[in-house]
């Protein structure tokens, strides 16, 4: 079978639970996450959230980069990551954001804007993943990088999204089509977890 008609035998290839499904009582709580995060309730989550950042500092120079961060949720990788400014940005308003209401797929900046941009385990979030990337190398200076973190739809992963029936992933989709979404583009929660792989 080629490559492109291959699909995952164990779970199979595609899952998509509905928000009443899922298990998690937190979900989408962002500004709880946030809270959980700077309190240091969890050393645990301290732990695993600076190193999702960490590994994305030696792309970035402290005294001479200027990058964005899209989608940023609770906005932990301003305070691991050293840069010369930093703007959070998401679709949201929370207090924290520099940017509010910044739609990934079309934004505000200017061409040439950035030498860095952060996409920290948003990108399955994102309805049109090919328009996503496009917008993010227009608003990218020549050389600039895009520092992608995201999940990674292994056979555990996807027992775990059906156990906690959050989310979801479907390999049926083409991440390089421009006008079929991958997941529910009215719904900023909906995920694909399948789009990073």
């Amino acid at each position: 079978m080629p490559l492109a008609q291959s699909r995952p035998v164990l779970l199979g290839s595609r899952y998509l639970p509905s928000h009443k499904e899922n298990r998690m009582k937190n979900e989408g709580d962002v500004e709880y996450a946030r809270k959980l995060f700077y309190d240091g309730v969890n050393p645990n989550l301290v732990f695993l959230l600076n190193h999702r950042f960490l590994w994305m500092q030696k792309f970035i120079d402290p005294e001479k980069s200027c990058g964005v961060e899209v989608g940023c949720g609770q906005g932990y990788g301003k305070d691991v990551l050293q840069a010369k400014s930093y703007l959070l940005t998401d679709y949201a308003e929370y207090e924290w954001l520099d940017v509010k209401h910044v739609d990934a797929l079309n934004t505000p900046f200017e061409d040439n804007a950035f030498d860095f941009v952060v996409a920290a385990n948003m990108i399955h979030h994102v309805p049109f993943p090919r328009i996503f990337f496009e917008e993010m190398q227009r608003i990218l200076k020549v050389g600039g990088r895009i520092l992608v973190q995201d999940v990674n739809c292994s056979l555990l992963m996807r027992a775990m999204l059906h156990l906690m029936r959050i989310e979801g992933y479907s390999y049926d989709v083409d991440v390089f089509d421009r006008t079929t979404p991958v997941n529910d583009a009215k719904d900023l929660w909906s995920g694909n977890n399948a789009v990073p792989n």
